[in-house]
């Protein structure tokens, strides 16, 4: 298993913010990347989607919190779940659905190697589940505070 699941994080739900972060405690580059996808103000012809900063699987009740929300063009869309997947292999769930639902597996350059990581992980994250300590494992990694 990679590294990344040593990485710990911190959810910064500063009332004074803009928008919610994931504090890089580790200098990790992934979540370094992702959290510039997610701050930036985006003008393009694109159609934006939203994307949901702290993850709505794992924060259900900040679903509709406009600080946490990121207007994104497709490709940084793909791209932010990209870099949480690469912060933690717990994340590779959220990586999966936008990859597959937006098809742009071969337009992102998913690697070979990385598609076979990827499905490893998500095997991972589904015994966690089935074991019922995926969220003791998630809780290691992200630490939520306000």
């Amino acid at each position: 298993m990679r590294g990344a699941l040593l990485a710990m994080g911190d959810i910064n739900k500063n009332l004074n913010s803009d928008k919610y972060y994931i504090e890089n405690l580790t200098n990790n580059p992934f979540l370094s990347k992702y959290n510039e996808i997610c701050s930036r103000k985006y003008k393009t012809n694109e159609k934006l989607s939203l994307h949901h900063i702290l993850p709505r699987s794992k924060f259900p009740d900040l679903k509709n919190d406009t600080k946490n929300h990121a207007w994104l063009p497709t490709l940084k869309h793909v791209e932010a779940h990209y870099c949480l997947w690469k912060f933690s292999p717990l994340f590779a769930l959220e990586f999966w659905f936008p990859l597959v639902y937006f098809k742009k597996r071969n337009l992102f350059n998913i690697t070979d190697e990385e598609y076979d990581q990827l499905k490893k992980d998500l095997k991972y994250c589904r015994k966690l589940k089935k074991e019922g300590t995926f969220q003791k494992e998630y809780n290691k990694v992200i630490n939520f505070s306000n």
